[in-house]
């Protein structure tokens, strides 16, 4: 589209600038020009257009750690925020920067600290997505969760995701090929997989450890989890991504926009 820009100077002067291939971003926009077109500056407001969210459709459990404090009064519930009442109640947590609540994440300290709900759930497909960084391996069976049936675990154990379809979801691509994220200090990674095909009765949910027990916690911050009882495609696994990061990257509280001046 044309644009017509107006600045006033003290002494007018008229001058066309060429915006040609702007490049646009899911969370920013760069306008590049010469230093001597734009004298003395340029003074702008800048709002996102698009704020992303999680894909709704097929969400059965979303829990982060956006938004809680280790003073809240309600801090033992960890809340389902897709609306289907799955909600986790901590267990074990002393709520310090050690084991509680985080700058927009969950800190599991990797003794005895997990999240749970008793839940039976019934479905052939499922897929989890965790956002999750800093995960040590304290223990020699530790898990990051998720659901978990009598003979039927989908989550990630020992740092490396765990899938009996063998389909994995890293940073917004999917593949058969596995990966570990222990150790590897404070990168967020953007992590899940898919199971599929037969038939899963699930017992429940538990985040930081599995089987609803301390006894295989896993020290780790986790961000986000969300839990759908269908396979995503690839086109929905790249915007979950995306969002992901736009939640959970520089601006932790996903703000709408801001004023900058050039």
């Amino acid at each position: 589209e044309s644009t017509v820009y107006i600045y006033a100077l003290q002494d007018e002067i008229e001058a066309n600038i060429a915006l040609e291939n702007i490049p646009t971003y899911s969370n920013e926009t760069w306008i590049s020009t010469k230093k001597e077109y734009v004298n003395p500056r340029i003074v702008m407001d800048c709002e996102v257009s698009e704020i992303l969210d999680y894909i709704r459709d097929g969400l059965i459990g979303y829990y982060t750690g956006r938004g809680r404090s280790n003073t809240d009064e309600n801090k033992n519930i960890l809340p389902d925020l897709s609306g289907n009442g799955n909600d986790l109640e901590n267990k074990n947590f002393a709520y310090t920067i050690n084991s509680g609540y985080g700058d927009g994440y969950i800190q599991y300290d990797g003794v005895d600290d997990f999240s749970s709900v008793v839940k039976a759930m019934t479905n052939i497909d499922f897929t989890i997505l965790f956002t999750i960084s800093d995960v040590e391996l304290l223990t020699g069976n530790s898990w990051s969760g998720l659901i978990y049936g009598s003979s039927y675990y989908l989550g990630i154990n020992k740092g490396i995701c765990f899938s009996s379809e063998n389909r994995y979801i890293m940073n917004g691509n999917v593949s058969n090929t596995n990966f570990n994220i222990s150790n590897k200090g404070k990168e967020i990674f953007v992590v899940g997989c898919f199971n599929g095909g037969k038939e899963n009765k699930v017992i429940g949910i538990t985040l930081g450890s599995i089987n609803n027990s301390p006894i295989y916690a896993c020290k780790q911050k986790i961000y986000d989890a969300l839990i759908y009882n269908r396979e995503l495609t690839e086109e929905e696994i790249k915007h979950n991504y995306k969002a992901s990061c736009q939640y959970n990257g520089e601006d932790i509280d996903g703000k709408a926009g801001e004023n900058n001046e050039f």
